[in-house]
């Protein structure tokens, strides 16, 4: 698209963009900001959505975590002009593979659909003579009609896994929180479905022997995801992204499936408590 990524570093409480080092980046050339709602925990929208206002830009939402979260009443991912939702497989709800993208825009959305159907516009190919007609380049990103079904199913689950993710959430807390060397982020659970259970080491040694022991007691653990500006289309150093460096090396995904028992999140959190002994 011709489009440059500029990046800039999270923040330490939620783990979000930092509003502050984004406006330091904006320019006259700036065409939108995509924030990420990391793990569910929403970002200020508010205070971003003002921003974008003024300046006169677009807001793309990464809500890929976040099905089932709030900000001021309002789900996460519907205030920006792009909201986009992950339907992959270990979200809280499923088709496989796939997303969602919602917007109240209509050029968008006109967009989006020719984009997703070869660069068809809506509704051509019903008609026979036009259906092979393409008016812009475009792509097969069309859900199935089984994917739909099995997405149809999943939602009417959907309430029930809320109620089970933050339960989940507040269980490993209960358990863990007075552990020495484990962090919790402070979450909101009324307005957060967290995705994951994330935890934080002191350290990225200490994480690697943790997610040994636990293999060894054949308990799986996930690493948090590398900062982008350490992947090789952005390499960039650490020295701009201090917080995304530091949580990114840190950071632990437990257990977190909505098939796991109170037994077996105790028996999960009691290995980790006979690590740190």
């Amino acid at each position: 698209t011709g489009a440059k990524p500029v990046l800039a570093d999270i923040e330490k409480n939620a783990l979000n963009l930092d509003l502050n080092k984004m406006s330091k980046s904006v320019s006259k050339k700036t065409k939108a900001i995509m924030p990420v709602d990391f793990n569910g925990r929403p970002i200020d929208m508010k205070v971003l959505r003002e921003f974008a206002d003024k300046k006169g830009i677009m807001l793309i939402e990464d809500a890929a975590h976040a099905i089932g979260c709030y900000y001021n009443k309002r789900h996460v991912g519907t205030i920006s002009d792009v909201g986009i939702f992950s339907f992959s497989t270990p979200k809280i709800i499923t088709t496989g593979q796939g997303g969602m993208i919602v917007t109240n825009d209509k050029q968008i959305y006109e967009r989006a659909m020719a984009l997703k159907d070869f660069g068809r516009e809506i509704g051509v190919k019903k008609q026979m003579e036009k259906s092979f007609s393409h008016s812009t380049i475009g792509y097969n990103f069309k859900f199935t009609e089984f994917q739909a079904a099995v997405g149809i199913a999943q939602m009417r689950k959907l309430q029930k896994r809320i109620l089970k993710k933050r339960m989940m959430f507040k269980k490993y807390v209960d358990l863990l929180s007075n552990v020495k060397g484990i962090e919790f982020l402070k979450t909101n659970l009324k307005n957060v479905t967290p995705w994951m259970v994330d935890i934080f080491l002191k350290s990225s040694v200490e994480r690697t022997q943790l997610i040994k022991y636990l293999e060894k007691k054949q308990i799986g653990t996930r690493i948090y995801y590398p900062p982008i500006h350490r992947l090789k289309p952005y390499r960039d150093t650490d020295q701009e992204y201090k917080q995304a460096s530091s949580f990114s090396d840190r950071g632990l995904w437990l257990p977190s499936s909505v098939t796991l028992t109170d037994k077996q999140i105790r028996i999960v959190c009691n290995e980790i408590k006979q690590f740190f002994k």
